[in-house]
């Protein structure tokens, strides 16, 4: 039992005595490491941020009447672009526009009075139908200009076995 308090007193000792010997170092390291994270950070907002903004670019989410699909669109939308979502029915995806535009203008005119249009439409088509889905694409840029980006959010099914 004395081995052991000797050898937990003398562990404290060399602890506290490289505590002492190095603590204005480590004081300046945490300094440094701060000020490292916050260049990188401040760089990161400089030049990450503004190349990789969706305002007013078109944005195509297909699937976007529902689901991840329509949550993606809701999200493109809040970050200022033109949103067209893509689907089977169209009966879906007029109340899925509608109701974003509606929240959507709801939140932006909540922040300023003077914002921007909502800028969301929707296109009907099967993404199984390539002659249709061209079409709708088609259809999609007359309005907002070629599609700047395409969110793949529906699925389609070929049953069968492995």
């Amino acid at each position: 039992m004395e081995n052991m308090r000797e050898l937990a007193d003398a562990c404290t000792a060399a602890v506290t005595s490289f505590i002492d010997r190095h603590a204005v170092t480590m004081v300046y390291a945490c300094i440094a490491a701060f000020l490292a994270g916050l260049a990188l950070d401040i760089l990161r907002r400089l030049f990450f941020l503004k190349r990789t903004s969706f305002k007013d670019k078109h944005v195509l989410v297909t699937g976007g009447s529902q689901g991840i699909g329509r949550a993606t669109a809701e999200m493109m939308l809040s970050r200022g672009a033109r949103v067209t979502i893509l689907a089977r029915t169209e009966a879906t995806l007029k109340k899925a526009a509608a109701e974003m535009r509606a929240a959507e203008e709801k939140r932006r005119f909540a922040k300023n009075p003077n914002a921007a249009e909502v800028k969301v439409q929707y296109v009907s088509a099967s993404i199984t139908d390539d002659d249709a889905l061209t079409r709708a694409v088609a259809r999609a840029a007359e309005t907002y200009g070629p599609v700047d980006c395409l969110v793949a959010c529906a699925g389609g099914a070929a049953p069968g076995l492995f």
